[in-house]
């Protein structure tokens, strides 16, 4: 990070990858890190379960994406932690990726012919030459995912590609979610160049920039080594052992011996914020906030609010009442003396009008073969999301039913798998609204100037992905860091 200092100590809440960044970053830079987390344990989401010492099965995320000034700032955090040469890239075989639809796998070609070849894919060149040509540019206000696409393209892109895009990403519904917060940079291609494909085209040849709501890469962020270059250039990115491997080594090298400046505070739920900024515990301990320091919260926003002073934060609180969460039902498959699963590739995604209460597959085994012992095969189920929410009801063996089920009718696998893990993410994805960009930004001019010690960060605000999550946290330590430094 900057070589940029704050002037007092620096308190973070939640202990997720969001907090853990921020702790890290500030580690550098403040006289004092605490950071509190109401688990026994820290990592969030990320909960990387081994089967035998060989294979690797994810609870919550599987890789993050290593794309524009998002994932350079994530392939950066690796540098820092000296990670870069144990993360590993998505196989060759994952950039195969398929959509079910009516009754078949459809691989997604990558080239114009493949498209005309493929059924599902023969109208986008002659769409995408329309909206090239013929579809006039937007009034650059917010809109839905739904009819964004309905609008550039077709109701048939939005409900088929769109639909699985978006439920891959937010397990959402694109008649309610927004482009601006959910896809920034299509609406920001049609205000750059009038057109989707025009933008696409000109970015490809060189002649034009990506334009990027949250600004270009920061100088802090730029990828440094040959490994890391190596990375952003990869579909996706984890490790041997599992994505739990960034958070571990987050906690390890900021609490660590070399850093006694900075606790942990595990175990421990914030029972609320003072005006001043100090942090009241259930235990009864209160963090002082202490002259010029700082609290950046990492917290869901419907936690943060529950603790914020009375009075503060309006429009945080009007943003947490007002944003729903989706829910996910989870199942994890693997097979013994399964040398490869049916299909080659990253997975597949199911558009909502397929209702098959599934989301998609990931063939984790095809894509991360290091995390699966020779000879095994493995793959994750995704089901339920805002559409299907009676899957969050689910019991365990219901999730199993279903997943073997949808299984044996996408890949044609019948045999029993030799180990099973079920379980259901509740409220794990925010879904980002019409109007979220600015419902987030006026949020945070009015905690500005109520709470002006506090900044907040996590995936509730600028982005769902992990990428997205460390960028934020990044920018926030540096933000307070500029701010100290022109006082």
């Amino acid at each position: 990070m900057s070589t940029m200092k704050m002037r007092g100590g620096l308190v973070v809440l939640g202990g997720g990858v969001s907090g853990l960044t921020a702790a890290f970053a500030g580690a550098a830079a403040a006289p004092s890190v605490r950071l509190v987390e109401a688990r026994a344990k820290t990592g969030g989401w990320f909960c990387s379960e081994k089967r035998d010492s060989d294979t690797i099965l994810e609870r919550g995320p599987h890789s993050f994406r290593p794309v524009g000034p998002s994932g350079a700032a994530v392939v950066r955090l690796l540098e820092e932690l000296g990670l870069e040469k144990e993360a590993v890239p998505t196989s060759a075989s994952a950039k195969a990726r398929y959509i079910w639809h009516n009754g078949k796998l459809r691989c997604m070609p990558s080239s114009v012919a493949g498209l005309l070849r493929e059924p599902l894919t023969r109208p986008l060149p002659f769409l995408g030459l329309r909206e090239a040509l013929l579809v006039p540019k937007g009034s650059g206000e917010d809109e839905s995912v739904y009819d964004f696409f309905a609008r550039r393209f077709s109701p048939y892109v939005a409900e088929t590609f769109a639909d699985a895009l978006l439920q891959g990403i937010f397990a959402g519904d694109i008649r309610r979610l927004s482009v601006q917060a959910c896809l920034p940079l299509l609406p920001g291609l049609e205000s750059q160049y009038g057109s989707i494909v025009r933008g696409m085209l000109r970015r490809a040849f060189g002649s034009g920039s990506l334009p990027d709501p949250l600004g270009e890469i920061a100088l802090e962020d730029a990828v440094k080594t040959a490994e890391g270059q190596a990375l952003v250039k990869a579909t996706g990115v984890s490790f041997p052992g599992g994505l739990s491997r960034l958070t571990r080594e987050l906690e390890s090298q900021v609490f660590g011996a070399s850093n006694p400046h900075c606790e942990l505070k595990s175990g421990a739920e914030i029972v609320k914020i003072s005006l001043n900024g100090d942090v009241e515990l259930s235990s009864g301990e209160v963090l002082e906030r202490g002259a010029d320091g700082h609290v950046i919260s990492s917290l869901p926003f419907r936690a943060l609010v529950k603790v914020l002073p009375e009075g503060t934060g309006g429009e945080l609180r009007k943003l947490a009442q007002e944003t729903p969460f989706s829910s996910v039902g989870v199942v994890n498959f693997v097979w013994d003396d399964m040398s490869q699963l049916p299909v080659p590739g990253f997975g597949h995604l199911v558009p909502t009008s397929q209702m098959e209460r599934v989301i998609g597959m990931i063939y984790d085994s095809e894509v991360f073969p290091s995390q699966f012992a020779k000879g095994t095969s493995g793959l994750t189920v995704m089901m339920g999301g805002m559409q299907f929410p009676e899957v969050a009801r689910f019991s365990e063996q219901e999730l199993v039913d279903l997943a073997q089920e949808k299984v044996r009718e996408h890949l044609g696998i019948e045999r029993a798998p030799d180990a099973t893990r079920a379980w259901v993410l509740s409220d794990c994805i925010p879904q980002y609204t019409l109007g979220h960009k600015d419902k987030v930004a006026r949020a945070r001019a009015q905690l500005a100037t109520e709470l002006p010690f506090l900044r907040v960060t996590g995936n509730n605000y600028d982005g769902v992905g992990i990428a997205d999550t460390v960028r934020s946290a990044r920018r926030m330590v540096r933000e307070i860091c500029e701010s100290d430094s022109s006082v």
